[in-house]
């Protein structure tokens, strides 16, 4: 496997279902919308959370089952950092797009855009979700393919 330094995590575009488009001649298959995703590494979480001031909780608690000493790693997370947060990862793991508004304008890729999309549309928020759980599972499979060789 070759790496790229210069792009440790490069986007996966998946495309919109609604827009698939046919070719009566040929049968060959398009799409008119898509979404770039990435997923978030380590790093770029550590950094998000150091942004929003979430700090992990690391508390040693005995299991009263077992009597052994469980460490238990937690965070301060209230609601406005948890909101946060999410937002963060929505706007990280989005990195471009082309989508289409109903009036047939281009809807800008922009922070606000991809927020509004992601919080305010249970459609959009599902595929998003389902699109990101796909590409987690493509890395995996990647990765288990590196293993074997």
């Amino acid at each position: 496997m070759s790496f790229d330094l210069e792009d440790l995590n490069p986007a996966a575009r998946f495309y919109w279902p609604e827009s698939k488009v046919i070719d009566p001649d040929t049968g060959a298959v398009s799409y008119d919308e898509w979404v770039d995703l990435r997923i978030a590494s380590d790093d770029d979480v550590r950094n998000f959370r150091k942004k929003l001031g979430i700090k992990e909780i690391i508390e040693h608690k005995v299991n009263p089952e077992t009597r052994a000493l469980n460490r238990v790693i937690g965070s301060n997370f209230d609601e406005k950092k948890s909101v946060g947060f999410a937002d963060e990862i929505t706007d990280f793991c989005i990195v471009d797009w082309n989508l289409i508004g109903k009036n047939g304008e281009a809807i800008p890729c922009t922070r606000a855009n991809k927020l509004k999309l992601a919080n305010g549309s249970p459609v959009f928020a599902r595929w998003l979700e389902t699109s990101l759980n796909s590409l987690r599972e493509r890395i995996k499979e990647q990765a288990e393919a590196e293993l074997k060789n």
